[in-house]
């Protein structure tokens, strides 16, 4: 068109289409010749014969140069073979150009080790996946120390799986054995442990740089959903330290091959840290979720990647925010080939067994198990390469791969056209973009048909809740740690400190934090011996360690500020500026002409204003305020109102939010008491809500008794209510204190919420609203997205797909908000029925349901803060 306004499509054209284009020309150009030899030929059938003679009889009326026919046969002639000349020169320079570019169907590759006539090249990447800790603690996985505490590693050092110092050893032997053998490292923090404990196997193991590749570089392999951004971030910069310091390269490749679903938004991650490319296994409808429940009108990730038609392993995966990354789904798991030695095992024979995971063939031998993965795995990868995963949890290497991969060459690449290569997944990601696929999809989580669709969570989704110690921990150690770092930063700039050995203390407490970020430790799905044993006390010590450098250096600063008058330094973390409500210990006697609140323990409350990301000097005296709280009390009912809006909660409601009253409009925002407490009995594990599959899930009715409340502060700038609530569940009694504040300036209510889950259970909290939500906007680790919540699930009790919000949750009401939650730790919230619901407490030991999972529980008291 000549419509300039209508965007032209930029066409990448392979190096497989120009050689087909080409010789199309050839053919299209060969028959419009012959068209016209053959009309010419009938021409010159039809002249005169050459002998025939023009006559010079005066009859005629006028005089005319008359060329002979003679002649003008002759020039028709010459002509023909002039014709002749010229195309058949150019049919040989076409010739020529066709005989030196490969066939139609082969490989256009720089790796010459392929062989021309290739029209397939299937990939084998051997890895071992290795967790950080799990069954046993880390020690345990590097060399057995402490001993096995499950029984976990094998005792025959031959036979997997084994603690990564044998793997390593094994795999350093095999590429210095092995010209065409290929090895890829994920998790550093093991690697470390190697080249600091054996440093002769380590230089071994990387001698060859070729073959050795670091895919992943994190110190572990990370959970994408749970994790503060930050943290996830840091654990890769942690791991790239790690690298630069002994001469690794990164292969800008991210390993993800156990994440129990995936952040909708992980692509603007991992583009802001340089990756290139991610593999993972793990997406909702893959044979090891066990049961499915898609988003209603859609189909499952798996149904649609495993498409012949539109869907394909290897795609585009595009953020909100318009990140790209690479991406490969293994399916069939991250250890697809570990049994390719195996005689008498199922194989997947077509895209459609891999749907209904279903394999039908037995195989007999090596070369029949590779032709199965072609069978199954070709029809749905969008280039000419095959990518098959090797390296379950601790494995060893295969030692027989190459002479498997050079038979199946050897035997059967004449009569398939399919070489086989050991190499790792950043050749392939490398090979399949120089290929230029013109069938490689852009995918989004908001997509609206199958070719650009893909939906990476929920997988799992009981886990955003499991041991919920982990994930405070986490995010507080983070968020000193950041203020850790701005501070030290302050105070060098000031020269009020050299903070050269103050920042070796902050890298060090990053690097111990960024371990749980792994995705069986904030996850909370580790063994009860792994998480009482080794997690809770190593993040407790970091969160402990991280809180006292940000007061250390906190302290520096007051100490260097020189000031005339009694002052407060008070400091943001924060990248804007706030209004806020501070608390601090104030020996000095206070003058009662000061406008002054006590907190409940004594210390002095201030309020005012603060800069962004760094300090304020403020006098000790607090500034005139406008008086805008009230409360009164009626014997049931606290009414505690701000400027901005009007809480009555009450012991008859269980000291749940009777009614939330909007100033502005008049309006009460809850249809019915809000912060009402729901006890499930839950027959799931720490991995699943017992309503995800057919383990189980109902209402508990407990016998309840609303115990006393009091109004522990009583302004002028805060209030504070305490309530506590008794139930009794199985003869057993069970005290859940609710808090709530009030502060001036604030339009948001404060909600704290303390106790113990019963075992075998799950407890929730709602907040039924006045308006329906038909979306909700929520916070991921370094974004945000928006989430239609729906049925996932085959109980009746509750059914709603949990999402891993960050920080925040927004129900919307077509394009309004209608109400907010905003929390601080547990990211286990959605929208129900007109509801938020947000799980405030699980204790489910249950590992049995549908065989997915380690068992483990949580009896500690849990806290949510709201």
């Amino acid at each position: 068109t000549t419509d300039h306004r209508i965007p032209r499509k930029k066409e990448v054209i392979s190096f497989r289409e120009i050689n087909r284009r080409i010789l199309y020309s050839i053919r299209s150009m060969l028959r419009i010749h012959l068209f016209c030899i053959c009309i010419v030929v009938i021409i010159v059938t039809l002249l005169p014969p050459v002998n025939s003679i023009v006559t010079t009889d005066h009859r005629i009326p006028r005089k005319k140069e008359v060329i002979s026919f003679r002649e003008i046969n002759r020039r028709i002639l010459y002509s023909i073979r002039s014709m002749l000349r010229i195309h058949l020169f150019c049919i040989c320079i076409v010739v020529i150009i066709v005989t030196l570019l490969p066939p139609v169907n082969s490989i256009v590759t720089t790796d010459h080790r392929i062989p021309s006539s290739a029209e397939r090249v299937i990939v084998f990447g051997q890895n071992s996946h290795l967790d950080w800790d799990w069954l046993n603690w880390f020690g345990t996985n590097v060399n057995l120390h402490p001993r096995d505490h499950v029984g976990y590693f094998n005792y025959n050092p031959n036979r997997s799986p084994q603690p990564t110092d044998t793997i390593f050893e094994k795999a350093a032997d095999l590429l210095a054995n092995y010209e065409n053998y290929s090895y890829a490292i994920c998790e550093m923090s093991f690697l470390e442990k190697f080249y600091l404990d054996k440093p002769s196997d380590y230089n071994k193991l990387v001698n060859d740089l070729k073959k050795l590749s670091i895919v992943g570089g994190g110190m572990v392999s990370p959970d994408s959903l749970l994790p503060h951004g930050e943290t996830f971030i840091r654990n890769y910069l942690v791991g790239m330290k790690f690298l630069d310091a002994v001469g690794l390269p990164w292969s800008k490749k991210v390993w993800l091959p156990d994440d129990f679903g995936h952040d909708s938004q992980l692509p603007s991650m991992l583009e802001s840290m340089g990756a290139e490319g991610v593999s993972f296994a793990r997406i909702p409808g893959a044979c090891n979720q066990g049961t499915n429940h898609n988003f209603p009108g859609t189909l499952s990730a798996s149904d649609i990647l495993l498409d012949e038609h539109t869907g394909g392993l290897d795609f585009i995966w595009k953020s909100q925010d318009g990140s790209e990354i690479f991406s490969h789904w293994m399916v069939g798991h991250y250890c697809a080939a570990d049994n390719i030695n195996c005689e008498f095992c199922y194989e997947y024979t077509t895209p459609q067994e891999l749907k209904r995971c279903n394999p039908t063939h037995v195989v007999r031998s090596t070369n029949d198990h590779i032709q199965q993965y072609i069978n199954s795995r070709g029809p749905v990868s969008p280039s000419p390469y095959i990518f098959i995963p090797i390296g379950c949890d601790f494995s060893l290497p295969v030692p027989e791969l190459p002479n498997i991969v050079e038979k199946w060459n050897k035997e059967q690449f004449e009569n398939t056209k399919v070489f086989a290569l050991v190499e790792n997944f950043d050749y392939y990601v490398d090979r399949v973009k120089e290929s230029q696929p013109n069938n490689m999809y852009t995918r989004e989580f908001h997509g609206t048909s199958n070719t650009n669709m893909f939906r990476s969570s929920p997988y799992w989704t009981g886990y955003y809740a499991s041991r919920m110690a982990l994930k405070i921990l986490h995010h507080q150690a983070t968020r000193d740690l950041l203020a850790a770092e701005i501070l030290s930063v302050i105070n060098h700039r000031l020269s009020f400190m050299d903070t050269k050995d103050i920042d070796s203390l902050i890298e060090s407490a990053w690097s111990k934090l960024t371990v749980s970020t792994h995705h069986d430790y904030i996850t909370g799905t580790a063994t009860d011996y792994v998480y009482e044993g080794e997690q809770l006390p190593l993040s407790t010590e970091v969160a402990q360690i991280s809180e006292s450098l940000k007061m250390d250096l906190m302290g520096n600063l007051s100490l260097s500020i020189e000031v005339k008058e009694p002052s407060l330094l008070v400091f943001n973390q924060l990248g804007f500026p706030i209004t806020s409500l501070i608390e601090y210990e104030d020996d000095d006697k206070l003058d009662p002409k000061d406008i002054y609140q006590l907190s409940e323990e004594g210390n002095r409350l201030y309020y005012g204003s603060f800069p962004s990301l760094g300090f304020s000097i403020v006098p000790v005296k607090q500034e005139k305020i406008v008086k805008e709280l009230s409360h009164t009390f009626d014997g049931d009912c606290y009414i505690l109102q701000n400027h901005y809006f009007k809480a009555t909660i009450c012991k008859s409601t269980l000291w749940g939010i009777r009614d939330f009253v909007d100033l502005s409009t008049n309006k009460d925002i809850l249809q019915s008491t809000g912060n009402i407490l729901k006890f499930f009995s839950d027959y799931g594990n720490i991995y699943r809500f017992g309503y995800e599959g057919p383990c189980g899930f109902s209402d508990i009715d407990p016998q309840i008794q609303p115990l006393d409340g009091e109004l522990v502060e009583n302004g002028p700038m805060r209030y504070k209510l305490r309530g506590q609530v008794k139930y009794t569940l199985a003869n057993r009694d069970y005290i859940y204190t609710f808090e709530y504040k009030v502060v001036i300036g604030e339009p948001f209510i404060r909600i704290k919420v303390t106790g113990s889950a019963p075992r075998g259970t799950t407890v929730m909290t709602e907040f039924p609203m006045t308006t329906s939500v038909s979306k909700i906007v929520h916070g991921t680790p370094y974004h945000y997205d928006y989430k239609i919540p729906f049925e996932f699930g085959i109980n009746e009790s509750f059914n709603a797909s949990m999402e891993a919000t960050h920080n925040f949750i927004i129900g919307v009401n077509g394009e309004k908000p209608v109400g907010a939650i905003y929390h601080r730790n547990v990211p286990a919230w959605t929208s129900s029925k007109g509801k938020f619901v947000g799980v405030i407490g699980r204790n489910t030991p249950g590992g049995g349901c549908e065989n997915k999972g380690a068992d483990g529980s949580d009896s500690g008291k849990q806290l949510t803060i709201l």
